[in-house]
């Protein structure tokens, strides 16, 4: 992670993924949209052709990809909403943001992938019931903002099950326990 996109991420309270993870974050949502995007293309091909039969089956099966296509809002506002940081408002020095946060990645077994002064980002790995979620903790100036989100290097990883609020909960009661 950039130190850019530290300050960035600090400012908007919003995590930034890189091309790749972004992509597949939002990923979820393209199949659900097949649908309405068939339906609206044989809608705009009747209305080409000037095919009044055509134009009368695609509206009398409008139904099915108008409710698709507001799943896939759901979905799209879902995932939107997910990448909001959470902030926690605690004041904590250096030694005891890093014992909260070493108790935290041994409780819930957490793969370190970065680990600086001001930031941590790790992920945890799969589950019988999750595909794991990757997290973002960061700390300045006596605050810190913590995400996480399902995996989305992981295919499959498209609800934590409860991981994400877990993983949040249990780093603040070590964080509340370390004080």
């Amino acid at each position: 992670m950039k130190e850019i996109n530290i300050s960035e991420m600090l400012i908007n309270k919003r995590l930034k993924l890189d091309k790749i993870d972004f992509y597949l974050h939002y990923s979820p949502i393209f199949p659900i949209l097949i649908v309405p995007i068939i339906n609206l293309y044989y809608l705009v091909l009747s209305i080409i052709k000037n095919d009044q039969i055509g134009y009368n089956r695609v509206l009398d099966g409008i139904e099915l990809p108008i409710v698709f296509f507001l799943i896939s809002i759901i979905f799209f506002i879902i995932k939107y909403n997910n990448l909001n940081f959470r902030t926690i408002e605690i004041d904590v020095d250096n030694n005891r943001f890093d014992k909260a946060l070493e108790l935290t990645i041994n409780e819930l077994e957490w793969t370190k992938l970065t680990k600086r002064k001001n930031y941590f980002l790790g992920k945890s790995e799969s589950s019988l019931i999750g595909f794991g979620e990757t997290v973002t903790i960061i700390r300045k100036d006596g605050i810190i903002i913590f995400n996480s989100i399902d995996n989305p290097r992981n295919i499959l990883s498209n609800f934590s099950f409860g991981g994400n609020r877990k993983n949040l909960e249990t780093f603040k009661r070590n964080l509340k326990a370390s004080v």
